[in-house]
């Protein structure tokens, strides 16, 4: 009998020590996804409003060190989480300036999410995807894609798409002056319109730059005109 109440005994004191650890185990996991074993994930899968697919982003916990990685176009970037100026806004900058294709495609279902994008300027390639330079086009596009991320929204039109042929009208082209190049600030609507017999990287570089700094030089005019101190009546 004795041997009996023992038993009991210890099978409800281990059976309420395994569940209250148990319990306070998932309480601390939940607040510390990185805490379980030595390599660890955390994926935070969430759909991308712009591109219409999923994107999944990752922080990996290992012995030497914690890295945010991102995948875009199929490539793998990495924040070294261990540095320690790096902060929860330099985070979400690194998201930010990654978690977009260098060249997304503009249709229907991509429109929102490129006008909620948070680059003030956007760059349109209005072509024919059914071309046979496209491929090649959309190389050097991509290409020069690269040396404007986080600054500029690199957007591919296709002008055989009835939907887009409003943005043709907008930027006052005809699908004989195709392709041609569209940049454009969003705050202001400012733009300009390039035709061009064919791409290049260097074309799309001068072209950028170019906007980049005339805007740059508006904005300087405009900060010069609020700093001057108005006349007073003597």
């Amino acid at each position: 009998m004795l041997d009996l109440i023992f038993f009991f005994f210890f099978f409800f004191f281990f059976f309420f020590f395994f569940f209250f650890f148990f319990f306070f185990f998932l309480l601390y996991w939940k607040k510390n996804p990185l805490f379980i074993g030595e390599i660890s994930c955390l994926h935070n899968v969430s759909r991308n409003s712009i591109l219409g697919e999923a994107n999944v982003y990752y922080l990996t916990a290992v012995t030497v060190g914690v890295f945010a990685c991102l995948q875009v176009d199929s490539e793998r970037r990495d924040l070294d989480m261990n540095d320690r100026d790096v902060d929860a806004e330099k985070l979400t900058r690194f998201v930010r300036m990654n978690e977009l294709r260098l060249v997304t495609e503009y249709n229907p279902v991509t429109a929102i999410g490129v006008m909620q994008s948070p680059l003030e300027f956007n760059l349109l390639l209005i072509t024919d995807k059914m071309s046979p330079k496209h491929p090649e086009r959309m190389r050097k596009f991509r290409t020069a894609a690269e040396l404007y991320k986080g600054k500029i929204l690199f957007i591919l039109l296709d002008s055989n798409l009835k939907t887009n042929e409003r943005v043709l009208s907008y930027f006052q082209l005809k699908k004989s002056q195709l392709p041609a190049l569209a940049i454009f600030h969003t705050p202001d609507d400012e733009h300009v319109v390039l035709t061009v017999d064919d791409i290049s990287i260097e074309r799309v570089q001068d072209f950028c730059n170019n906007f980049l700094q005339r805007m740059q030089k508006v904005k300087g005019k405009e900060d010069k005109s609020e700093d001057k101190p108005l006349n007073e009546e003597l």
